[in-house]
């Protein structure tokens, strides 16, 4: 009976205890990679790497009206730092997918700096939304604005 009782208080101690840990929580924000699409003052929509790509998932035809042809500065972490067919830099970024990334490809003024970025660096690229080839959002004519 004992032995009850006291297996009991302490199940019971047990769930109280996780229930006031998790009251005392505030909600997490929204990583800056899921940030969804804002329009800056100066006509430039900011948006995360992993949303911009969910967009084109979820509705190519949308995604172009909203992104391709227009100015987009979007954050997200290096997966990968390569070079196209042409020998420009591109930068993957997440897209919440294991198979397909954001690609963003650097202007040839801003590939030396390229090879300064490492794999898991927080970056912010300005670029010209390109559309989606091959089940990846791209991003042409992209700057470096800012490595964290």
């Amino acid at each position: 009976m004992f032995k009850s009782l006291f297996l009991f208080s302490l199940v019971g101690l047990a769930l109280i205890g996780f229930l006031f840990a998790r009251a005392g929580r505030k909600p997490d924000p929204v990583a800056p990679e899921r940030a969804p699409p804002t329009v800056g003052p100066d006509g430039v929509i900011s948006v995360g790497s992993i949303r911009l790509w969910q967009d084109y998932d979820a509705n190519e035809v949308a995604a172009d009206n909203q992104y391709k042809g227009k100015p987009v500065r979007v954050m997200g972490r290096v997966l990968a730092v390569e070079k196209n067919l042409m020998g420009a830099a591109m930068v993957d970024l997440p897209s919440g997918n294991q198979f397909f990334r954001t690609i963003a490809i650097l202007t040839p003024e801003d590939t030396p700096r390229a090879a300064m970025l490492t794999k898991g660096d927080t970056i912010v690229v300005q670029c010209q939304g390109g559309g989606m080839m091959m089940r990846m959002a791209q991003l042409d004519d992209c700057i470096l604005l800012r490595p964290e």
